[in-house]
């Protein structure tokens, strides 16, 4: 089983005049799953095909030979193949409400919080508590304390809900 990357290059590419501690932890990131992985395909769920084509460059400079697929957005179902996909942030909402339109089992998701500091951020959290995510998709926390202060931040939202 393996899983689709969601892939924009902003995501995963270090800009040295500008170093980003989200970009940094997406190139180390994407550097060890390819080094290390051994898929025989990598799926690349990317919003267009120049994003696809970056990411194959970069597969191919990591595994050489590396066969690459590309999932465009508007084949949700084709991420079925992947089994999973990973979005490089928590904001798991959309993808969730599109997977149930082929099927809550067809794959999992998967996100991961790199900050939690913005207005962005929690409000990508907060509706984790409304999208049709499932008990088998995740959120990495990047530390006990994010977890901690997510754990803390959803607690009065489900309250809210619940009321």
């Amino acid at each position: 089983m393996t899983s689709a990357i969601w892939y924009r290059a902003d995501a995963y590419a270090l800009d040295p005049a500008n170093p980003m501690g989200r970009q940094s932890a997406g190139a180390s990131f994407l550097r060890g799953w390819l080094r290390h992985a051994g898929l025989p395909t990598w799926y690349c769920a990317a919003p267009d095909g120049s994003q696809a084509q970056s990411f194959a460059a970069t597969a191919q400079a990591y595994v050489p030979g590396a066969q690459v697929k590309w999932i465009p957005p508007d084949r949700p179902a084709a991420l079925a193949e992947a089994g999973g996909l990973f979005f490089p942030s928590p904001g798991l909402g959309f993808f969730a409400w599109q997977r149930r339109s082929i099927g809550q089992r067809a794959y999992s998701l998967c996100g991961i919080t790199h900050t939690i500091a913005s207005e962005n951020a929690m409000d990508q959290i907060a509706d984790l508590l409304i999208a049709p995510v499932q008990p088998w998709d995740a959120v990495i926390c990047t530390s006990g304390p994010v977890r901690a202060a997510v754990e803390a931040f959803l607690g009065p939202q489900a309250e809210h809900l619940a009321s």
